[in-house]
């Protein structure tokens, strides 16, 4: 099988944006970053951040998303649904 020019072209655009996707630069996150980084709609991730449960501000009028804020939102999610588990599994 030969590979031609464009072929291999085709492979390394793909392949930079797969790592594009992986590497998250920075504490600050712009909206669509936020969004594309916890996998949440932009209306769930602006409901979270009025609700106190992630961490954004606005500057020159658009949202700069805690990358750290939505890693601990994560985090406390999954512990409470561990402990409501375990809390079901002995009858507490």
């Amino acid at each position: 099988m030969e590979i031609n020019p464009i072929d291999i072209k085709k492979i390394s655009d793909s392949i930079i944006g797969q790592m594009e996707d992986l590497i998250v630069l920075g504490r600050w996150l712009s909206m669509p970053k936020a969004c594309k980084y916890s996998e949440m709609s932009k209306n769930t991730l602006i409901r979270c951040i009025k609700n106190g449960d992630i961490k954004a501000s606005k500057r020159r009028g658009k949202w700069i998303v805690d990358r750290r804020s939505i890693d601990k939102y994560y985090e406390a999610d999954i512990e409470t649904a561990l402990f409501n588990d375990i809390a079901q599994r002995v009858k507490l």
